[in-house]
């Protein structure tokens, strides 16, 4: 019944294109926002790469990325994402949902082909109908910042839910952000506050450093310094060095943690090799 009611809710936006190329010019590249980092990127030309397994590709490219982050990466721009996005339309050509959602993101921005925006929102929309969460998030961030047509928050909202409850952690931090600016959606921070821990549930480093800044200042839920440091840590194991920042200074004043002033100047180090520019200034 769920998965009815979802196409019902889908075909209000128009139905499922079969994944075609779209023949007319590419459009002029949009403006939109970064994907969260713990999202899709690239993929490799070697390696086992291959039509059986097209997500392996996905995961070896965002390392391959990873370690080339600071090269020149004209010729490996070249080389790499031309062939992810023959593979990965090929697999969703042949089925495969999770494929569909991920090259539409590379169509979407122009990532290894011509940006495509109407042939992406084909592809998220296919991908969604499946039951594919990626897409369904996907979707509801084309709805909200109006790609190819205009902007329907309330739309945006429902297919963002879905692909949340769906365990999308994306989807449920990019939810979370809607209700705590209130922008869009009435400001609901208790609301917000459970998405961000469900987005840090589900593997998002950002969503784990939100939820802990809300029980840290007791924004939305009760206030809990333990809990703020727990959050913290999997924020900054997870890459976002201002979380090792904040986790830093909770140690320098055994704020919910035990002081320790050597691991609050490991954390600060961290946080600074991160890319933390005031940690760097201590």
């Amino acid at each position: 019944m769920r998965r009815l009611a979802w196409m019902l809710v889908l075909s209000l936006a128009g139905c499922a294109a079969t994944p075609q190329k779209n023949a007319s010019p590419p459009a002029p590249p949009i403006v939109i926002h970064p994907r969260e980092p713990d999202s899709l990127v690239l993929i490799p030309v070697t390696g086992p790469c291959n039509d059986v397994d097209v997500m392996e590709c996905v995961r070896l490219a965002r390392e391959q990325e990873r370690l080339t982050e600071n090269q020149s990466r004209g010729a490996f721009v070249s080389s790499v994402y031309n062939h992810v996005v023959s593979k990965l339309d090929r697999a969703c050509t042949r089925g495969n949902l999770t494929a569909c959602a991920e090259v539409g993101h590379m169509y979407l921005i122009g990532l290894g082909a011509a940006v495509d925006q109407l042939h992406a929102v084909e592809l998220f929309r296919l991908a969604c109908v499946g039951d594919e969460a990626e897409g369904c998030m996907l979707l509801g961030r084309a709805y909200l910042e109006g790609i190819t047509m205009p902007p329907d928050t309330a739309h945006a909202v429902t297919l963002l839910t879905m692909a949340c409850e769906r365990k999308n952690a994306e989807a449920c931090y990019r939810l979370a952000e809607l209700y705590m600016s209130g922008a869009v959606v009435r400001r609901d921070v208790p609301r917000a506050a459970e998405l961000f821990s469900d987005a840090c549930d589900h593997g998002s480093a950002i969503g784990c450093a939100r939820s802990g800044a809300l029980h840290m200042r007791g924004d939305g839920v009760t206030r809990n310094s333990p809990r703020a440091a727990a959050l913290y840590l999997r924020a900054c194991d997870g890459g976002k060095a201002y979380a090792c920042w904040d986790l830093a200074r909770m140690y320098a004043t055994g704020a919910g943690v035990p002081q320790d002033t050597a691991r609050a100047q490991a954390l600060g180090t961290q946080a600074c090799e991160g890319g933390y520019v005031p940690a760097c200034a201590r």
